[in-house]
């Protein structure tokens, strides 16, 4: 029960004396949403970022295991 996001956002609006609403529960979602978009963006910006400075070993790397001895 307490990982339920709709659980905690009733207990929430409950202690606070308010009513929760759709915009409420939209809005939290949205930004919940946004999080994990971001997170997936700044984890993958510096990968972009190095990739072209290495490259040239990962495909060193490829073509030394591709060679049948």
């Amino acid at each position: 029960m307490g990982d339920c996001p709709i659980c905690l956002l009733m207990l929430n609006a409950s202690a606070s004396g308010q009513t929760p609403t759709v915009d409420m529960m939209v809005t939290q979602s949205y930004y919940k949403e946004l999080l994990q978009y971001c997170v997936v963006l700044v984890a993958t910006v510096p990968i972009l970022c190095v990739y072209p400075f290495l490259q040239k070993y990962f495909v060193k790397g490829v073509m030394v295991g591709a060679i049948k001895g």
